[in-house]
C-alpha cells in the first residue's frame, strides 16, 4: 500500500481545503492549507518539536476562536500538522458547524 493510502486510512475526519490567514501562538503568521474536525495543517517556515502545544486563533465565519493544538508532523519550511487538543463543547460545536458549511460548500463546487 502507497503511503498516502495509509496515511488517508488513519484520519478518521475528512479534510477540506481552507486558505486562511492563521496566528500561532498569538505571533506567528501563516497560512492554513486543511482542516478537519480534528486539526489543521498550516504553510510556513517556522519550526516545530513534535508534540509542542500551541494556540491556534482560527478565523471561523466573521469571528475568531483560539483553541490548543498539538504538533504531530512537521516539515521544516513546508508545514506543521496540528491535532486539536482540549477542546471545551461550544469550541467543538463551532468548529463542528463551520467544517460543515466548508463541507457543502465545496460539495457544490465539486458538483456533487
Amino acid at each position: 500500500m502507497k503511503d498516502d493510502e495509509e496515511k488517508t486510512e488513519r484520519r478518521n475526519c475528512r479534510r477540506f481545503p481552507f486558505r486562511e490567514e492563521i496566528l500561532l501562538d498569538g505571533i506567528h503568521c501563516c497560512t492554513s492549507y486543511d482542516i478537519s474536525e480534528a486539526g489543521i495543517y498550516v504553510s510556513g517556515a517556522r519550526y516545530f518539536d513534535e508534540d509542542d502545544v500551541v494556540e491556534i486563533t482560527l478565523p471561523i465565519g466573521e469571528e475568531k476562536i483560539t483553541v490548543k493544538g498539538q504538533v504531530k508532523n512537521c516539515q521544516p519550511g513546508i508545514g506543521a500538522g496540528l491535532v486539536f487538543i482540549d477542546l471545551h463543547n461550544d469550541q467543538r460545536a463551532r468548529i463542528r458547524g463551520f467544517i460543515e458549511s466548508i463541507a457543502k460548500s465545496y460539495e457544490k463546487q465539486m458538483g456533487a
